[in-house]
Formats: C-alpha cells, structure tokens, sequence
C-alpha cells in the first residue's frame, strides 16, 4: 500500500535556493493546510482556520486559529 506524503494537487510549491526547505499550500473551503518540509525525514504540517475548532494546542493570532499537525 502506498502511502500519501505531502498534500494533492493542484497546490503552490515555494522552494528556496539555498536550503532544503519546502512548502506547499493547499486551500480548502474553510481552512488553509501548508506542508513544511525541512529535510527528507522531517516534515509537518500547518492548519490555518478562520472558525475555532477547539483543538488541543490551537493557537489564535490575528483573527486566526492555527494548529501544528506532526
């Protein structure tokens, strides 16, 4: 079974030229999920709302509620 990293297309991939950082942006209807890429081993991602979900570790800047997914 193969197993998904990363999130589907279509998507925005910004890439720098000195590092081995990468991010894709994916938006959704009611939220915002960015996949941070550091190296090939470690990754996360990013869930940016505009509504409370109440999630353990979710953090409110701006009017936005954000919560780090590992």
């Amino acid at each position: 079974m193969k197993v998904q990293t990363g999130l589907p297309k279509p998507n925005k991939k910004i890439k720098t030229k000195y590092s081995d950082l990468k991010l894709t942006i994916k938006d959704f209807d009611k939220y915002v999920l960015t996949s941070i890429r550091l190296n090939r081993k470690f990754f996360f991602y990013i869930l940016k709302s505009k509504k409370d979900y109440n999630f353990k570790g979710q953090i409110k800047y701006k009017n936005n509620f954000y919560l780090v997914l590992e």
